[in-house]
């Protein structure tokens, strides 16, 4: 059960934005790269003129079986760097001849989050999600007992935040959940729901979408550990 996350409506301009920027599969272009995707699954891919590039020994370019996916969106910018320049393409690359990451201001790109109950100004990737469409493989990811909140106290036994990326909004006879995650440095707001599960189950979601699938697999099973050595003690 739980409540969706509070949003507003997009416009006309934000769902033209959408499409140029969304796949009909719920893939979304990586903000401040150049041709990285990532499915809703948190596998990156790479595109060049709108199609996506096919894996090493693989013919089909554009096909979603044959297409080479990497588990970190920098891995899929080098190989779509590396396609590029092999074909003598003219494309903006993602990493300079020193091989320093080029980051792309996507500022511009924030509206498309419109209408999918996030705040407007949330990166294009996450706007895909809405926990009424939560993938049955995303589990909210169990946080360390012992982390310490944001004002510096540790939590305590009376109250502990079971899972990452949530906090408590304390109101009268109904207490709600807020969740937010960052990246690139920002802070970005996923909504407020009414059960703590699917404010860490949206987080979980977003951390998938953004890290990948290998960093938030790392995430679970450190909060697994963390949750057991402390019932242990």
């Amino acid at each position: 059960g739980g409540g969706r996350g509070e949003g507003g409506g997009g416009s006309g301009s934000a769902a033209a934005a959408r499409s140029s920027r969304a796949d009909d599969d719920g893939s979304f272009g990586v903000p401040t790269y150049r041709g990285v995707w990532v499915s809703p699954a948190g596998r990156h891919f790479c595109k060049i003129d709108g199609a996506a590039l096919a894996g090493p020994g693989k013919k089909n370019e554009g096909d979603r079986g044959d297409r080479a996916t990497f588990a970190t969106a920098d891995e899929a910018a080098r190989y779509r760097d590396k396609v590029a320049e092999k074909r003598g393409m003219k494309c903006e690359p993602n990493f300079d001849a020193a091989g320093e990451r080029i980051v792309y201001d996507d500022s511009s790109v924030a509206a498309i989050a419109g209408g999918h109950g996030l705040e407007s100004g949330v990166v294009p990737a996450l706007s895909v999600i809405n926990i009424k469409d939560l993938p049955k493989n995303v589990k909210p990811l169990l946080r360390d007992p012992k982390q310490t909140s944001r004002t510096g106290a540790t939590n305590s036994k009376r109250y502990i935040y079971a899972y990452r990326g949530v906090c408590r909004q304390a109101r009268k006879g109904h207490d709600r959940w807020q969740s937010q995650i960052s990246y690139g440095g920002t802070n970005h707001y996923l909504g407020t729901f009414d059960s703590e599960w699917d404010a860490a189950a949206v987080y979980a979601w977003a951390h998938l979408i953004l890290y990948g699938k290998e960093a938030t697999e790392k995430a679970q099973r450190e909060g697994e550990e963390a949750a057991e050595a402390w019932e242990e003690e």
